[in-house]
């Protein structure tokens, strides 16, 4: 037969598991005190060597971080890395990493380092062929310093090399007038590092300013169809001319290169004469009858022949001839002042009543083409063939130039 428990009974079964249930309770807070207790840690935070302490309830690097408030910054470098654990007593590192500009290869880049001065960032590119823009005022927003004082530094202008030492830390400028290079507010100057790892002031001179040039227009060619000219030949009817015109251009040249170059104003001063050509279309020997109608003397190609002489003095010509023929000085000069009267020593000109032609003014004309068939153009062929008339006649240029001084022709 099951029995009931008493009231006595229940009240201290009820006691039991009260005090069992203290136990568990008192178990589990201190449990809880201890993971709080580890939780909770003080570190020392030093940022560019300036130490401060810090007390979290965070357990990493990262997490500390964000509950004092500090934030990571591009390049900045961490010690430990920010995933890593932390304990009570640590001591968290952080170097500040400074936006630069820096030239790759002519090509300005900005980039973070935590470099203290321009000098060691320069060291650690060395291989990337890299440079500093130098600015010549005293404060400088990124990376401030240049180098450590007493560095050897080279200063490179106008194709000399100057050594010298830093001695303004934070100061281009002090470094230049050192080696008393002088620059221009619009010079470049750059930080570089040499072959051999030397820091190095490199200055390069730039120009600026507005050139005035003259410079030659050059002039068209113009081609027209004539009936004046015949078929298959060309005739410069207008000798084109080059004009000109002053063009101004405003430039600016750093060192040997021209980066700029805008040109300003432009003025044509002379204007070009167009070359006007005249293409044949006329039927070569219908053009020279035409012409022969006209009374115009042509060649054997059926072209004018031109009334001014141009060539070479046809006087040398005949010296040299009469010398062949054995003919004295004298003689020669008697030849010279026969035929400046008959022709001026023209081998076009033409006696406008009889039609006596050339230098030795041949009646007719056509007697000269035994010496030669360009008896028209050529005063070598009209000489030979007048000297030899001479010989044949008067025996001597003098006898001939008596003959013509008594009764007017030879």
């Amino acid at each position: 037969m099951t029995q009931t428990p008493s009231r006595a009974q229940k009240r201290l079964a009820r006691r039991r598991i009260l005090a069992s249930a203290a136990v568990a309770s008192t178990l589990i807070v201190g449990m809880a005190a201890v993971d709080v207790a580890n939780s909770h840690v003080e570190v020392n935070l030093e940022i560019d060597g300036v130490s401060r302490p810090v007390a979290s309830w965070e357990n990493s690097v990262q997490g500390v971080l964000r509950s004092a408030g500090v934030l990571v910054r591009t390049g900045d470098e961490i010690s430990p890395k920010l995933d890593q654990s932390i304990t009570d007593g640590s001591k968290i590192t952080i170097n500040r990493a400074r936006p630069v500009s820096v030239s790759f290869g002519g090509r300005n880049r900005p980039i973070h380092t935590t470099a203290a001065t321009q000098a060691q960032l320069l060291k650690e590119l060395k291989d990337r062929n890299a440079a500093i823009p130098a600015t010549r005022t005293h404060v400088r927003g990124d990376l401030a310093m240049i180098a450590e004082h007493g560095t050897p530094v080279l200063v490179l202008a106008d194709g000399k090399t100057q050594r010298t030492e830093v001695k303004n830390r934070f100061n281009i400028e002090a470094i230049l007038q050192s080696t008393g290079t002088q620059v221009s507010p619009i010079d470049r100057v750059t930080l570089t590092t040499s072959d051999s790892g030397e820091l190095q002031v490199e200055v390069t001179r730039v120009k600026r300013g507005i050139t005035t040039e003259n410079l030659p227009v050059k002039f068209k060619t113009v081609k027209k169809e004539s009936d004046e000219v015949a078929k298959g030949k060309e005739k410069v009817e207008t000798k084109g001319e080059d004009g000109n015109e002053q063009v101004s251009t405003y430039r600016e040249i750093v060192g040997e290169e021209t980066v700029v170059e805008i040109e300003t104003a432009r003025t044509q001063t002379k204007a070009p004469v167009d070359e006007v050509i005249l293409v044949g279309t006329a039927d070569p020997e219908e053009l020279a009858q035409k012409r022969r109608a006209e009374g115009i003397l042509v060649d054997e190609n059926g072209e004018p022949i031109p009334s001014v002489y141009t060539g070479d003095d046809p006087r040398a010509i005949a010296q040299t001839m009469v010398a062949q023929r054995g003919w004295s000085e004298a003689e020669f000069q008697c030849l010279v002042q026969l035929w400046q009267r008959e022709s001026g020593w023209n081998p076009y000109a033409m006696n406008p009543s009889s039609g006596a032609y050339g230098i030795p003014q041949s009646l007719p004309g056509e007697k000269m083409a035994s010496a030669g068939a360009d008896w028209r153009t050529n005063p070598a062929t009209q000489i030979a063939w007048g000297l030899g008339y001479i010989e044949a006649r008067y025996g001597t240029p003098c006898a001939a130039w008596g003959h013509s001084n008594s009764v007017g022709w030879y």
